[in-house]
């Protein structure tokens, strides 16, 4: 009895650890950018297709996706980069 309150604990213990809730949450928000993005390409994509008229500004605001889905997953790798160099 005692050891199974024992390994609650230290389950706990681990759960409650700030940095990898931190990473928890890094890795969450990055998985929303990427899924947002791509949403975001296949709404516009869908919008083109609808109206004419309005296909330039939708290709616009996609490439504007693409360019800011580069540069977030640029940073990122970046940080794993710097972290992994100093560790």
């Amino acid at each position: 009895m005692p050891d199974t309150a024992i390994r609650c604990v230290s389950l706990f213990q681990k759960e409650a650890s700030g940095m990898d809730l931190l990473k928890q949450m890094a890795d969450a928000f990055v998985i929303l950018i990427r899924t947002g993005a791509v949403f975001r390409v296949i709404y516009c994509l869908v919008r083109m297709g609808m109206n004419e008229e309005e296909a330039p500004m939708h290709r616009k605001r996609a490439r504007n996706t693409v360019v800011f889905y580069v540069i977030a997953e640029s940073i990122w790798q970046f940080k794993e980069l710097i972290l992994n160099y100093y560790q």
